[in-house]
């Protein structure tokens, strides 16, 4: 729809204070069993229904990424929706 769509926060006043691994968003309805069978692993990133992957793995790990500011979509199956990384620290 073209939305702007937050991770993280909630009416811009709440703030998420975990970590996010991957975040994967679907257009179908994914069963209990399908979830887990991919828990723990990347996705290829071309599996039917995909609308955007992102798997947080810009940078360089443990290190200062101050340049990173751009969350990219790991999706192929539609045009990519990238984010952008604001409001925290862009190291560790």
């Amino acid at each position: 729809s073209g939305a702007t769509l937050y991770l993280g926060v909630y009416s811009l006043q709440y703030y998420f204070t975990g970590t996010l691994d991957e975040l994967r968003i679907w257009n179908v309805q994914r069963t209990q069993s399908e979830i887990q069978a991919g828990l723990y692993s990347e996705l290829a990133g071309n599996e039917s229904g995909l609308l955007a992957y992102y798997r947080f793995n810009q940078g360089v790990a443990g290190g200062s990424n101050p340049t990173e500011t751009t969350l990219l979509d790991n999706q192929t199956n539609s045009t990519a929706h990238d984010g952008t990384l604001t409001g925290f620290t862009l190291t560790g």
